[in-house]
């Protein structure tokens, strides 16, 4: 990730560090190299990128996240605005990684966070969350 001196930029992750020749937006950042890898993801020489991870949010207009957005031209203002384009895709509204999009949790997953924690290890369960909707129309309730 991050920004080159020139302008030059990782859209996959243009906050980050890892971008040979690169600096990270946030100031408090001071290393040129990834602190998160994937297994298996080459990062042997300066010139290898990796692909970007971690758990941070990626923001709307980064790769992959911006790709779902759709096309927004002209017929989509004549045709659709202000409604999202038809080739919208609702994994836009992710802001998680391709590799954290999950199906539904029914609760009581547990996860395991290995190497990412002071401790070396974190497991947890994930709750059960009911969150009931009524929907109230003008000829009946649901």
């Amino acid at each position: 990730g991050g920004t080159t001196p020139d302008g030059k930029m990782e859209l996959r992750n243009p906050v980050g560090v890892g971008f040979h020749q690169a600096r990270s937006a946030d100031p408090a950042v001071k290393t040129q190299a990834p602190n998160i890898t994937y297994p298996g993801e080459p990062f042997l020489s300066p010139s290898d990128r990796p692909k970007p991870a971690g758990f941070g949010a990626l923001g709307r207009g980064w790769q992959p996240r911006i790709g779902y957005a759709g096309t927004y031209d002209q017929a989509w203002i004549d045709t659709q605005w202000p409604l999202p384009p038809a080739d919208f895709d609702l994994r836009y509204n992710l802001c998680t990684a391709p590799d954290q999009h999950l199906p539904q949790f029914s609760g009581h997953e547990t996860v395991s966070l290995i190497g990412l924690t002071a401790t070396g290890r974190w497991d947890f369960r994930l709750p059960r969350i009911v969150a009931p909707i009524r929907l109230v129309y003008d000829d009946r309730v649901e």
